[in-house]
Order: C-alpha cells, then sequence, then structure tokens
C-alpha cells in the first residue's frame, strides 16, 4: 500500500507540474501575440514626385569675333580676358596699311573713271550739237561749200556717242564697286562687340600678328544662363515647355524655365536633350560651375497621400496592413506617385483608416495588434 500511495503522490506532483509549466506556456504564448505597432491615419494631401540631375551653366548666348583678314598685326588692342564690354564697343584693331594703299588707288581709279566719263558727255554733247548744224546747212543746201567731200563721213562715224557713253558708265560702276569693297575692308579691320557681356576668350595680343583659325576672342552674355541636361523618356513626357524648375547652387536656390525640349532621342543614349533657361541678372551664378536641377515630374494638390515605409513590396505584391478592432488586416493597394518620404494610394485604403507604419513587417492576416504612442503625421 505504501509503495502504490507512494507512486500515486509522485505522479500527481507530475501532473501538476506539467500543468503549472502548461499555463505559464499559454500565458506567454498570449502575451507574444500582441504585437506593438504605431498607425497613420489616412487623408488627404498634395504630394509631387521630384526628379534631380545635374548639369553645367553655361552662357546663354556666345559671340565669336573671326578676324576675316588673318595673318595681320594687331595694332590696337582695347580689351582684357573678363572685361565686360556694352554692344558697339570698340574691341580691337588690326593693320591698316596694305588695305589703305588699295583703297588710295582705288580711289584715283574710281576718280579716273568718273572724269573720263564727264570727257566723253563733253564730247558727245559737242558732235551733237555738230551734227545738228551740219543737218541745217544741208537742208539749206549749203553743205558741200562748208566741208570737203571726206567731212561729212568722218563727222558721221562720230555719232555713235550712246554706245561709248554706256561703256564709260560701265567703267565707273566697276571703279566704284572697287572703292566701296576697299573701304568695306578698311572697316573689317575694326571690331566691334556685337553684344553685351563678358570677355571669356582672347586669343590675340597687341602688336602681334593673328595666324590662327578659331576666334580672336570670345564674349558670353551671363546675364542669362542655360543648363542642358538629358533625360528619359518617361520624364519627357511629363515636361513640356515653359515649366519651371528649381535650379540649386551650393547654398543659393533659382527659377529655371524650360526652354527646349528634343522629341529626337540620341541613339547612342536613349535619351532627350532638355534645355532650361536662368535670369542671371545679379550674377549670383558662374558660368562653368555644376548645378542641380529638379524637376517635378507629377503633382497633385488632394490625393490619399500615407508614409512610404507604410507599403511593404514582397512576392504576393503590394500590400499594407490596417489596425482595426486590436488586430491587422491586410490590404492590396495600387501605387501612383512617389515622393521622398511619401506616396499616393490610388485604391485599397479610404479616409480615416489607421495604416499601421511601424512594426508591420512582423505582421500576418488577423494579428493581434497593439498600438502604441500618438499617431505620426506624414512628412
Amino acid at each position: 500500500m505504501k509503495r502504490i500511495r507512494s507512486i500515486l503522490i509522485v505522479t500527481t506532483m507530475a501532473l501538476a507540474m506539467i500543468l503549472i509549466t502548461s499555463c505559464q506556456g499559454n500565458n506567454a504564448d498570449n502575451q507574444q501575440e500582441a504585437i506593438a505597432v504605431e498607425v497613420y491615419e489616412v487623408k488627404m494631401d498634395e504630394i509631387q514626385e521630384k526628379v534631380t540631375l545635374a548639369g553645367q551653366l553655361m552662357p546663354s548666348n556666345n559671340a565669336m569675333i573671326i578676324a576675316r583678314q588673318p595673318g595681320l598685326k594687331v595694332t590696337n588692342l582695347a580689351v582684357k580676358l573678363g572685361d565686360r564690354v556694352k554692344d558697339g564697343d570698340f574691341l580691337f584693331e588690326l593693320d591698316k596699311t596694305l588695305i589703305r594703299k588699295q583703297v588710295e588707288q582705288a580711289k584715283e581709279n574710281y576718280e579716273f573713271a568718273r572724269e573720263n566719263l564727264r570727257l566723253q558727255k563733253l564730247s558727245i554733247e559737242e558732235m551733237e550739237k555738230q551734227a545738228g548744224e551740219l543737218e541745217a546747212l544741208q537742208e539749206k543746201g549749203g553743205l558741200l561749200k562748208v566741208f570737203n567731200n571726206n567731212a561729212l563721213p568722218n563727222i558721221s562715224n562720230n555719232l555713235g556717242g550712246d554706245e561709248i557713253l554706256r561703256g564709260a558708265e560701265i567703267q565707273v560702276e566697276q571703279a566704284r564697286q572697287v572703292y566701296s569693297n576697299s573701304i568695306q575692308l578698311l572697316s573689317e579691320l575694326e571690331y566691334h562687340a556685337p553684344i553685351e557681356g563678358i570677355v571669356s576668350q582672347l586669343n590675340i595680343q597687341k602688336s602681334q600678328a593673328f595666324l590662327g583659325n578659331g576666334p580672336a576672342l570670345i564674349i558670353s552674355n551671363t546675364d542669362e544662363l542655360k543648363i542642358s541636361i538629358n533625360v528619359t523618356k518617361d520624364l519627357l513626357n511629363h515636361l513640356s515647355i515653359g515649366d519651371d524648375v528649381l535650379v540649386k547652387y551650393e547654398e543659393s536656390t533659382k527659377k529655371g524655365v524650360i526652354k527646349v525640349l528634343n522629341p529626337v532621342g540620341d541613339p547612342r543614349s536613349g535619351l532627350y536633350l532638355a534645355e532650361i533657361s536662368i535670369n542671371n541678372g545679379d550674377n549670383k551664378l558662374s558660368a562653368g560651375s555644376y548645378v542641380l536641377v529638379e524637376i517635378t515630374k507629377e503633382y497633385k494638390d488632394r490625393a490619399i497621400v500615407i508614409p512610404k515605409e507604410a507599403v511593404i513590396q514582397d512576392q504576393e505584391g503590394t500590400h499594407v496592413y490596417i489596425g482595426k478592432d486590436q488586430k491587422s488586416e491586410k490590404r492590396a493597394v495600387d501605387i501612383g506617385i512617389m515622393a521622398e518620404d511619401t506616396v499616393e494610394i490610388l485604391n485599397g485604403i479610404e479616409l480615416g483608416d489607421q495604416v499601421i507604419v511601424k512594426g508591420q513587417h512582423f505582421l500576418q492576416e488577423d494579428s493581434l495588434i497593439l498600438i502604441r504612442g500618438e499617431e505620426i503625421e506624414a512628412n
């Protein structure tokens, strides 16, 4: 009996220990099922997707001054590198010695041709006068008494004055053109600024002959700058000429405007050229600097917006978890505009839903949740 009693006691104690352990395990499991989460209440807000690209500031207008008479010595140079000039300002002059001689010779030839024309006119007028007198005498029958038999043919041969006059006039016009061209060549040895801007390149020196094929100097208008960037086809489809963009350089930000959109892509890169214009009248930006261009790809002033961290993308698709009645509810969603920290939800959730933004990666459908803290605001 004692042995049986001992066995019963041991068995009872073992069952009690198992029961106690089981209860403790169940309590622990119940505590682990409640997962701490934070939520964000769904509401309407504005959202915009931005794209940031890098580009280099360049002058909007460059004027290259080409020496039309290369090989001549620079006799006068009025500017230096970095000078600001106005439209029409004198820049430099090339040696005029040879062209001046050509001008003087052309002038003499022109004056000689004009004098020859004047004399031809006088001669023709005199011939016409004599011819008129001869005709009058002939009518009176006294022609043979005044002239011998050979005189009349000689006078008749001199009556082709129109052709002689036309020839002299052609010579005058030709001489005038040569003279005018030589004066033009002389004026082309003086060079003036065609635009307002800064002398950004200077390839000539005073008293030195300019032999280069390139520009003698370049004037750059930096009051208006431009940036050329390459964009994808997708981004190009969201842009229009006249759209505003933000240009960022160090601590400063300026507005830019899209001026050019090339619909033909580069066959090598598959990208499309966009050109942006920036007003730089205050000269705060420097040509040649690299800047960031912030472009608004898409914008909505009213959309269902939630923090981007709430969205889960896995093999099952794109979804979020909603907190409801202390349990999680899995919702499939479609995404619209994506901003830096927020995202537009096209469908799958409604205004007022409590979207779980922290702890969602530990959840499953109908997980017990414990909402902690206050609602967080979307950035």
